[in-house]
């Protein structure tokens, strides 16, 4: 079990304890006769460098990280898994001229070649140069000076000796300073690396970028300047929207929530019971807060990555609740977002659904516009999640299976929605979109493909919600009139649980869907 903890590279057996002259040294150690049951990805001298160019990536990847992340699902395809895919790849396109570069033996190359989207893969001949020219304009930086760097996609257990360690040798070093929570006294996954001179720098931006550090691929980018006084965040899903606003640094840090109970903390009213009624809130705080789940929703864990408070919600705030407003406000009301529901259930058919989507997008698009002009500077739009994979979806399987045509509702949603919001990104100055990919977030949080190609018995475990009517009558919460009998059970174990009733997931998959957009969100700070 000590091979999983953060840091460690490996664990063998120390055939040295007994001898006189002892020799640790790291060559010794990894060339060793010792049989590890650890072997490496590839044998010794089998792997080579390869350059990989693909065509340009889809609508929806926007970002950095969403580009790093589309890269090592392609790797993937070839190695399995998405840890070896991180580790095998070393340089990155961001910009045009896509592509990557990564370690493999011929006959992985020689796969890879054949993924679609892959439209070339050739021998790196730039590996030992130091003048490397891999096309494109992202891998470069060449008109960029300066002395200042910004790290980003940091893992938690990296340590500021650690970063250090990794930049040190393109040039002596001012600072290296990893931003902490205040709060938690954990790292926030970002780093800021000054140099002493632009050369070292600049070396140092092209070299290390899309580098891994402790099994975390990292993006390094120029650290912005003389930042303005007051820059405005803004995150939107289909339904709801999170503003915050910075004055003088991150500690003033506002959210202001719109949205429904995916996000709502406390505005349902309370004499609508629904998520005011046991069970809800039994994980967090103990007992029912008005959150639509077990304990804490997206709002909490979105707070918690940006480094400040779930705000005060806006019933608490109106019936005169003794909680500051200094983390912002939360306008968020449950059952706002339901206009594909509502539209399924009033007997349309699937030749409407574009015209209503277009509508939807056409209406969040004009909302992202309008919060800019009240001053926002950065505005961040999450899709919609896999809204066929819901518990009231997948019951007519036995929580078997996702409802594909669920998923594509949601899948049409999000392209129509990104390719709206890059129009808007490219009319609209000074501001910045973020897609927040919530739709790969449930996903691969979920791990669908996986376990259902594998046939794997968890499945019904996640799609099945912890807490459920004891029929189809009844839901989550409800107690008969009258005999007051529970209507609903709950599992065993909520930790064990994506989804907690129906609709909403419960603590623990908001905390695995938030991990998810974690890399996302952070370059809205």
């Amino acid at each position: 079990m000590v091979f999983c903890l953060p840091e460690v590279l490996s664990v063998k057996p120390d055939p040295n304890f007994d001898s006189v002259q002892k020799d640790y040294s790291h060559e010794k150690a990894e060339l060793g006769s010792y049989n590890s049951n650890f072997p490496p990805l590839f044998p010794a001298g089998t792997s080579k460098h390869w350059l990989v160019r693909v065509e340009t990536p889809e609508s929806r990847v926007i970002t950095r990280a969403q580009l790093v992340d589309h890269y090592t699902q392609i790797l993937t395809n070839v190695l399995g898994n998405e840890k070896d895919a991180q580790m095998c790849l070393y340089h990155v396109s961001l910009q045009s001229d896509y592509g990557f570069c990564c370690e493999l033996d011929d006959e992985c190359a020689k796969e890879l070649a054949g993924v679609p989207g892959v439209t070339s893969v050739m021998p790196d001949v730039n590996v030992n140069s130091d003048d490397k020219d891999y096309g494109g304009n992202s891998l470069q930086h060449s008109d960029i000076k300066t002395k200042k760097l910004f790290v980003t996609g940091l893992s938690f257990y990296t340590s500021e000796k650690t970063l250090r360690a990794a930049f040190e040798g393109f040039g002596e070093l001012v600072e290296v300073k990893i931003i902490m929570d205040k709060i938690s006294k954990r790292s926030k996954g970002f780093a800021f690396i000054e140099y002493t001179t632009e050369e070292a720098a600049g070396a140092a931006l092209r070299e290390m970028n899309g580098k891994i550090i402790n099994g975390w691929m990292i993006v390094v980018d120029v650290a912005k300047t003389n930042p303005p006084n007051s820059i405005t965040v803004g995150i939107s899903v289909e339904s709801f929207r999170v503003s915050s606003r910075l004055h003088n640094g991150r500690d003033n840090l506002k959210l202001f929530v719109f949205g429904d109970s995916y996000v709502d903390t406390g505005n349902w009213p309370k004499t609508y019971g629904g998520s005011w009624h046991e069970p809800y809130g039994i994980t967090f705080p103990g007992s029912p807060s008005g959150r639509f789940s077990d304990g804490r929703v997206l709002t909490d864990y979105i707070a918690g990555i940006l480094g400040t408070k779930s705000p005060i919600t806006y019933l608490g705030w109106k019936s005169g609740e003794k909680k500051s407003v200094k983390y912002g406000m939360n306008f968020a009301y449950g059952g706002t977002g339901n206009d594909y529901a509502t539209y399924f259930t009033s007997n349309h058919t699937l030749k409407e659904l574009p015209d209503l989507t277009k509508s939807i997008v056409e209406q969040l698009v004009s909302n992202a516009k309008r919060i800019h002009e009240l001053g926002i500077q950065k505005i961040g739009i999450t899709a919609m999640q896999t809204v066929g994979c819901l518990p009231q979806f997948t019951v007519s399987t036995s929580y078997q299976n996702c409802s594909d045509s669920g998923n594509s509702v949601a899948e049409f949603h999000n392209q129509l929605l990104v390719e709206s919001i890059r129009k808007l990104s490219n009319e609209t100055d000074k501001a910045l979109f973020v897609i927040l990919d919530l739709y790969k977030a449930f996903s691969s949080a979920l791990n669908l493909q996986q376990n259902i190609s594998a046939g794997n018995s968890m499945v019904p475990t996640l799609l099945k919600p912890c807490c459920q009517g004891v029929t189809k009558e009844y839901s989550c919460g409800n107690i008969e009139e009258g005999t007051k009998t529970i209507k609903y059970s709950v599992c065993g174990n909520t930790n064990d649980s994506f989804f907690w009733d129906m609709i909403h997931p419960s603590q623990q998959g908001w905390r695995v869907v938030s991990l998810h957009l974690r890399s996302s969100l952070l370059q809205l700070l």
